[in-house]
Parts: structure tokens; C-alpha cells; sequence
């Protein structure tokens, strides 16, 4: 299958899940904000600062989405968010970044007060950019990733951990960087 194939069959399969997951929505359904801290990866390129060094990772950064929660059965939750995720270094003369777009798929199984799941994570569009003299712009195929996540059930709110497995190559290359991250995850279902 081709990789444009691959991708129109994988997000038409993605935005099916979430239409039917509206179309069979309970009351207890609803839109939600999620926001996350992301720990790991590969470095991708360490930047001297007046401060000191830091890293920017193929794992790391911070990251938004918006998406839909969906309750499945009383006690089985789904979950699909956009969002984008990005690392970076900022400086008066430059910047550097890491920055891809992820959609998010999740079953989580409700637990006492706990959420357990899995799914999987398409990171759109990833781009290295470095814009300290000389530029660097380097571009990853789309890439495909799962994910491993464990949430404290707070009501409307809930915050937690997730692991993501996920690997970027770079377009027209054989490079491969690991994306594979820790995460403290935290959101709001309205």
C-alpha cells in the first residue's frame, strides 16, 4: 500500500470511529481540552544559551489538542484529539524547534476512580527547523505510534501518565529518530 494510501485509509478510518462515536453519544459525551508535558526521545540538537545548554527531543515539549470523549459502555471511555506537540529552544537570535501535529485514538477502561487504556497516535507533518545561521529545515514522514495510558478519574477533569512508541524518519532518507516519550497528561471534558 502507498504511503498516500496508507494515510487516506488510516485518517477515513479515524474520522468514522469519531463519527459514529457522536452519532451513539450518550448525555455523558462531550468535547474535550487536553494538555500534556512530554519527557524523552532522541536528541535532535543541543542548543548553547546564555544560561547553559539545552536539548530539544524528538519525544519532548509541550503539547494542546481538542477533540471528543465518548462514553462507550458504563464503564469503557473513547477519546480522539487533534492537537499539535512541540520542543524548542527560543533565543534573540533564533530558534530552535521540534513540531509535528498528532491525532489520538484511546479506549481507556474505567477502574474505581482509574482510567487504563491504549490506542494509537499519527503524528502529522513532524519538522525539525533551526533558524540559528545556518538554517536548517529538515522534514519526517507522517508516522504512526502507540500509546499506554493510566489517568486519575477526577470527575470532569482527569490528569495522569502516558507512554508514546512512536519512531520519525526523515523524508527521503533511511535516518530514523525515536519519538518514544513519558508523558504527564492533564484535561477537561465539557
Amino acid at each position: 500500500m502507498s504511503k498516500i494510501n496508507f494515510k487516506l485509509a488510516f485518517l477515513s478510518t479515524i474520522l468514522c470511529l469519531g463519527v459514529a462515536g457522536v452519532a451513539n453519544a450518550s448525555s455523558s459525551s462531550g468535547l474535550i481540552l487536553e494538555g500534556g508535558l512530554h519527557f524523552g526521545g532522541d536528541r535532535l540538537q543541543t542548543v548553547y544559551t546564555s544560561n547553559g545548554t539545552s536539548e530539544v527531543k524528538a519525544g519532548g515539549g509541550l503539547s494542546f489538542g481538542i477533540g471528543i470523549g465518548v462514553d462507550l459502555a458504563p464503564d469503557m471511555e473513547s477519546r480522539i484529539t487533534f492537537g499539535v506537540k512541540r520542543d524548542g529552544v527560543f533565543g534573540s537570535n533564533g530558534e530552535v524547534t521540534f513540531t509535528r501535529y498528532p491525532i489520538d485514538v484511546l479506549i481507556l477502561k474505567k477502574l474505581d476512580g482509574w482510567k487504563l487504556g491504549g490506542g494509537v497516535t499519527y503524528h502529522l507533518n513532524p519538522e525539525y527547523a533551526d533558524t540559528i545561521y545556518p538554517a536548517i529545515y529538515d522534514k519526517y514522514d507522517d508516522a504512526l505510534g502507540f500509546l499506554l495510558e493510566l489517568d486519575r478519574d477526577l470527575g470532569l477533569v482527569y490528569v495522569g501518565g502516558r507512554v508514546t512508541v512512536i519512531d520519525y524518519k526523515i523524508t527521503n532518507t533511511s535516518i530514523n529518530k525515536s519519538g518514544n516519550s513519558f508523558s504527564l497528561v492533564g484535561g477537561i471534558r465539557f
